[in-house]
């Protein structure tokens, strides 16, 4: 019976082992993904009063593996997207740009294939594009009292 027992415990670590380092990489694939979308709000913040104004076509939404839905700003169902878009900037120049945002779950629906995304965008030595959220709205606030 003495091999049977140290059987069982060999196994439960395996298990043990196996679960903490499954559950590490999807905690970090999430965090660098949360970290990506982010971006593109910061990207906002820092185009917005001096960035170009157009208005681009969205191509194509696509949603991450695993579908990641966190909480920001008055929102719990931010869910994080990635949108193709393409657009002309005032030189004339055509740009397909992806752009990684969160999105509220229940307005995924207005960002489908086709549809017009108000953007920001700079020309300096890399394009920098965001979504224009002073005339796109990403986000249902909460009526929450917190």
């Amino acid at each position: 019976m003495r091999w049977l027992e140290i059987a069982v415990a060999i196994v439960g670590v395996a298990v043990l082992v196996v679960s903490t380092f499954g559950s590490s990489r999807v905690f970090r694939a999430g965090s660098a993904t949360k970290a990506a979308h982010v971006a593109e709000e910061e990207e906002w913040e820092a185009l917005r009063h001096d960035g170009s104004r157009a208005v681009a076509q969205i191509l194509a939404l696509a949603r991450p593996g695993f579908r990641l839905v966190t909480w920001r700003g008055d929102s719990p169902n931010m869910a994080a997207a990635e949108l193709l878009i393409a657009f002309t900037d005032s030189d004339g120049e055509n740009h397909r740009v992806t752009l990684r945002t969160f999105i509220d779950q229940e307005l995924l629906a207005n960002f489908s294939g086709g549809r017009p995304l108000p953007i920001v965008y700079a020309k300096n030595q890399t394009l920098r594009v965001a979504v224009d959220r002073d005339r796109t709205q990403l986000e249902i606030p909460s009526t929450i009292d917190a």
